[in-house]
């Protein structure tokens, strides 16, 4: 890219039939190590801090209120535990 003054624009990127063969082989290879040795180390790895709360909303007890049936219903049931969950949660710090 230094050779066209750093102008990625007018020219199309060149990449070598040997550089291909490289990629096509590197993916293979990955693909097929993937299925011998399995890493699913984040299945179970503690969730970030940031989205723990949706993890334990939808690994939780979900109640049977009259929120409907189907994945709508069971949607706003899991909104609705976490609008309780904030509530308990502000009501737990006043007081």
């Amino acid at each position: 890219m230094q050779r066209q003054g750093f102008d990625s624009i007018s020219q199309r990127a060149f990449t070598s039939d040997a550089q291909k063969i490289g990629w096509l082989t590197l993916a293979g290879a990955r693909a097929a190590l993937s299925t011998v040795v399995p890493q699913p180390a984040t299945l179970y790895r503690k969730p970030l801090s940031e989205v723990a709360f949706l993890v334990d909303a939808a690994a939780g007890d979900v109640a049977e209120p009259s929120w409907g049936t189907g994945r709508s219903g069971e949607l706003m049931a899991v909104l609705a535990q976490l609008k309780q969950r904030d509530r308990d949660h502000n009501l737990s710090r006043i007081g």
